[in-house]
């Protein structure tokens, strides 16, 4: 089974239009929302949405900047408010008063920010891998990972890089290889590298271009608005949700947590076992 991939025209004030791409599955009367981490794309999830599509119409769209979505001519609106106001309006263009969401890593943190913020938006939440508070080393972390293009000689040189990344998380060849194709793309000049804007970076560097002083990063108070059903999954070994922060989580009535043995940051969400969770979660009454 294989998505059918469209568009959504976004038109909002002030902002230049853009094409916002995704990946849509099924046809159910529920509409499901995946959305991905910092430097992924939507088609991450083809897993997770084959195996849900009998139950809902899933779209997995690509963030601006990413995949095959349009590059922002303003950089400045890479940032989760801006990426928040877009999944509003794509939503409502789709008919959709209410939606089930997972959300990984930064997907997450949109979730959050929409259950806190409009409230009646989301019924249930999955966040992969992502809570309400991340200490400055994991933002320096980030920032490390994105601030700088990356540039590979060849194509061979890219998919080594992404077979060392992915090595912990047991991918299936197939699966490997589908991260070839999503997840990396040629540069002009004959090079490879991520497929996503480079310029997405900027968000973590001053008006010289030098790298800022990462600070912590503090959403407890969206957190404590939140009164959904919502399941936290982390990945054991993760430097991005501590066991501290996921511990304080499930305090909140409503929470559960699953934590993957072995995993790191962020669980793929790709073979049987985690695909089970999410979808026993989403699906019980």
């Amino acid at each position: 089974m294989s998505p059918e991939i469209k568009e959504f025209q976004v038109n909002l004030p002030n902002v230049e239009p853009h094409k916002v791409s995704y990946a849509e599955w099924g046809a159910g009367d529920k509409l499901l929302v995946c959305l991905h981490g910092l430097t992924m794309n939507g088609r991450s999830f083809d897993w997770l949405a084959a195996a849900l599509a009998a139950d809902y119409r899933v779209i997995c769209p690509d963030m601006p900047g990413r995949g095959k979505s349009e590059w922002l001519k303003n950089d400045k609106l890479y940032n989760n408010a801006y990426y928040v106001e877009v999944m509003k309006a794509m939503i409502a263009s789709l008919g959709y008063e209410q939606v089930d969401w997972v959300g990984t890593s930064m997907g997450g943190l949109m979730g959050m920010i929409l259950a806190a913020t409009t409230p009646k938006l989301i019924r249930k939440m999955v966040l992969n891998d992502i809570g309400p508070y991340i200490s400055s080393d994991g933002m320096r972390r980030i920032a490390t990972y994105i601030r700088d293009e990356v540039k590979f000689p060849t194509q061979e040189n890219a998919q080594q890089r992404y077979r060392e990344v992915y090595e912990p998380f047991k991918l299936t060849e197939e699966q490997i290889q589908h991260m070839f194709v999503i997840g990396l793309r040629q540069t002009a000049d004959g090079q490879w590298t991520f497929n996503h804007d480079p310029n997405i970076g900027n968000q973590f560097k001053d008006e010289n271009n030098n790298p800022i002083v990462m600070q912590e990063f503090d959403l407890w108070r969206i957190w404590d608005a939140i009164k959904i059903p919502v399941l936290v999954i982390r990945g054991e070994i993760s430097d991005i949700l501590s066991r501290e922060v996921a511990a304080r989580m499930v305090q909140r009535p409503s929470t559960q947590l699953v934590e993957f043995a072995g995993y790191g940051h962020v669980p793929p969400l790709m073979n049987e076992e985690q695909i089970g969770v999410v979808k026993k979660f989403l699906l019980d009454t």
